[in-house]
This record gives structure tokens, sequence and C-alpha cells, in this order.
């Protein structure tokens, strides 16, 4: 989520339809970071790789808020670039596989957390 401005997460947020995502697009910065570590500790503490948890949380947003970042950057297509469609699990997969040169083995994990619902 940090590949962009908490303030542009903050004008999506009205539009999200999952309560956590909502929650955590509508945070501050700082709030927003802490939140995130938290998540990243708590993930970790799972065994999942410290990339894996970075990919996730750049592609989670994007694939399960698609509705509500495609209906921002319908007023907003500056952003496009930033926050692009994500339509499927593979598609995210793909796209942070490129990103961030996953393993084999990095891709399963990310793929089962991307399945699942997002994390508290």
């Amino acid at each position: 989520m940090l590949q962009i401005d908490s303030r542009v997460w903050n004008q999506i947020a009205p539009l999200a339809r999952d309560p956590v995502w909502q929650r955590r697009m509508a945070m501050q910065h700082e709030p927003l970071v802490a939140e995130l570590e938290a998540m990243a500790d708590r993930l970790r503490a799972q065994g999942v790789p410290s990339i894996v948890v970075l990919a996730y949380q750049q592609a989670a947003p994007l694939l399960q808020e698609r509705p509500a970042i495609q209906s921002f950057l319908k007023t907003n297509p500056q952003f496009r670039e930033a926050l692009p469609e994500v339509l499927s699990v593979n598609e995210a997969i793909l796209l942070m596989v490129n990103e961030h040169h996953l393993t084999v083995s990095q891709t399963r994990v990310l793929r089962k957390l991307l399945a699942e619902t997002p994390p508290a």
C-alpha cells in the first residue's frame, strides 16, 4: 500500500467494500505504516518471507478493492500507472513476480495469501 501516497488511499476509502481495507485506506501515513508493520510482523511470525509480505501489501488492495480503485481512476486517471487494474489472483501474482522476482515457493505463499480474506 505504501507504493502510493496515503492521501490517495484516503480518497479511495469511501468507495471500498471490505471494511478492513476501507479502514486501512482511510488512515493517515504514520498509522498506516504502523498497521502495515504490525501485519508484516504477524505474517512473518507465521513464516511468510518478508518479500512476500511486501508483495502482498502491494497487490492485495489492488485485487480486493479493484471496483473502488477503478471508480476512483475514472476521475483521477493520473494514478492509473501506480494503481494498475488487477483482475485476478494470477494477474496479481504475475505483477508481483515481475516486480520482486519471487521464487516459485514465494509465489505459492503469495497465492495462498491473496486467495484469503485480508488479515485483520
